[in-house]
Order: C-alpha cells, then sequence, then structure tokens
C-alpha cells in the first residue's frame, strides 16, 4: 500500500489514499450496518457514509471513537499498518536469521 498523507487542519484529520476504507471492511467484517455503527458512535449514518467514501474529514474524537470500537490501532485506521503484526514479522525474521547462523556453524 502506498504511504498516505496525513495532516491536522482545524481539529480534523486530513488524509489522502484510502484510509476510510478501513472503516468500510471493520464496519463489513463486523456485519454492520452504516446506521448500526452510527447509532454505536453517536453519530449520522450520513457522516459515518461521508467518511467511508472520503468525501468528509473526520474528527480527530470520532477517529479514536471508531479505532477504540473496533479494537485496532490509530495506525491500522490511518495508515494500513498492524502493529502486532510488524512486530512478529520482525521477531519471526530475527528467528530465520538465528537459524541460518546456526545451520553456518554446523
Amino acid at each position: 500500500m502506498p504511504h498516505q498523507k496525513v495532516g491536522l487542519h482545524n481539529g480534523k484529520i486530513l488524509i489522502a489514499c484510502r484510509t476510510f476504507v478501513h472503516i468500510f471492511t471493520l464496519r463489513t467484517n463486523a456485519k454492520l450496518s452504516q446506521e448500526k455503527l452510527a447509532e454505536k458512535l453517536g453519530v449520522s449514518h450520513r457522516h459515518l457514509g461521508d467518511l467511508e467514501r472520503g468525501s468528509s474529514n473526520g474528527s480527530v474524537k470520532i477517529l479514536i471513537d471508531i479505532a477504540e470500537y473496533f479494537h485496532v490501532s490509530m495506525d491500522y485506521l490511518l495508515l494500513g499498518r498492524d502493529p502486532s503484526r510488524d512486530q512478529f514479522q520482525n521477531e519471526l525474521q530475527a528467528a530465520i536469521d538465528h537459524l541460518e547462523k546456526i545451520k553456518g556453524l554446523l
């Protein structure tokens, strides 16, 4: 996934690329309608739909609320990065490197 540009302007997070695809994916994977998720977040379904389409920038508060609701990091929500997956990949690579060193000693 290409790097995304994230900025802050008047308390709104301005995001380029596919950030809000993550909201749609999280919502649909949880089998929630826009109306149901909007109700749980205390926003209108129209606003949530605008966020999912990227036609509206979200406030910091709504993005935090969404991340907390789905138990994901802001890194994932904004950038598509999963820190736990990155950590796992790093640990796995370290183990592979260690095994390669041992193999070289045999």
